[in-house]
């Protein structure tokens, strides 16, 4: 296994879920997700570049508009200009892979989070939903991987920090057969793929899809 040994989710992360209420106006309002904003934070945090304390003091959701949302906003559009929209465009709306052309595309980021953590680095992965032309890009998620084991049988095993589950530290995203293309998470989740997220400026690595 390869272990951030430094990084304890339920030290480093945010205690609060990434579940933001948002006023609508007319009295409704919906729920919306900052996992990206949250993972860029806890990312420079752990990295030791520049992040806004208060947010890892507060037990509770920041409010829309409040001065804790507006920065998460913020980090959450800084999010999406690294290679994210260039991997959705490849892996979720480009070219459709064969099965066997996914599995070589699955472990180049297989290879790629090594690598990464083996530098001590978290690793950010975008997790994709649906691989389609007319799939929802809000129904896709971001995480922060600390560890990874791979077993005899072929299985992949990531340890994250996932924002929609503050603060535990059992949250795990597997590969099922050697030779499904679907990542399984244990807290229920299936996603039909993912990448690695370029690292934060300030960081020496470059890792692209």
């Amino acid at each position: 296994m390869k272990l951030l040994k430094s990084f304890l989710t339920n030290k480093h992360g945010m205690a609060f879920k990434n579940s933001f209420r948002i006023s609508l106006g007319f009295g409704s309002s919906a729920t919306l997700g900052l996992c990206g904003g949250m993972c860029c934070e806890v990312q420079r945090r752990f990295t030791g570049l520049n992040y806004r304390p208060n947010l890892f003091c507060r037990q509770t959701i920041p409010a829309f508009l409040s001065v804790d949302f507006i920065y998460l906003f913020v980090r959450q559009l800084q999010s999406l200009f690294s290679n994210i929209l260039v991997g959705l465009l490849k892996f979720q709306y480009g070219l459709k892979l064969e099965p066997i052309n996914r599995r070589v595309a699955r472990d180049q980021q297989i290879a790629l989070i090594e690598t990464a953590l083996v530098q001590g680095r978290l690793v950010r992965l975008c997790l994709i939903k649906q691989c389609s032309p007319l799939a929802n890009p809000f129904n896709n998620h971001q995480v922060l991987v600390y560890a990874i084991e791979k077993r005899p049988e072929g299985v992949v095993i990531l340890y994250l920090y996932d924002p929609n589950y503050p603060l535990r530290t059992d949250i795990l995203l597997y590969t099922g057969h050697p030779q499904s293309n679907l990542w399984y998470q244990s807290s229920g989740e299936h996603w039909a793929f993912l990448f690695v997220v370029v690292p934060l400026v300030g960081e020496t690595a470059k890792f692209f899809v």
